[in-house]
């Protein structure tokens, strides 16, 4: 299961760049939400922890209190987090700081993911 999110992260990744580039903000955050989505997925497992029907807010939070995530890390990802619900949930359109914050965050933690172990 690990190898289907870590091939998940490049496929993700590119498509958070290429919509950047594109000036494509709902896709960019969206996207860069699959990229740590599917990050953190892959530090929970190699941390010994069942998936099971946990939420990415869960899943971030424990690995948080665990230490395998910093502070900094943790809130910035929770904001693209929420980013990206409001776009996929309410049509919300992200500003271009929102979106270029958010390519940022998933490239830095899809580098701290695939670097570890890959």
């Amino acid at each position: 299961m690990e190898q289907q999110f870590l091939d998940g992260i490049h496929r993700a990744l590119s498509t958070v760049q290429d919509a950047c580039k594109q000036n494509r903000r709902d896709l960019c955050v969206i996207a860069a939400h699959l990229v740590i989505e599917y990050g953190a997925k892959v530090l929970y497992l190699r941390a010994g922890k069942a998936i099971g029907r946990k939420d990415l807010k869960d899943i971030l939070d424990d690995l948080l209190a665990d230490g395998h995530l910093g502070a900094n890390l943790h809130g910035e990802m929770d904001t693209v987090r929420r980013v990206r619900n409001r776009t996929y949930h309410a049509a919300y359109l992200p500003t271009n700081a929102e979106a270029q914050q958010a390519l940022k965050i998933a490239e830095t933690f899809a580098l701290l993911v695939l670097g570890k172990g890959t």
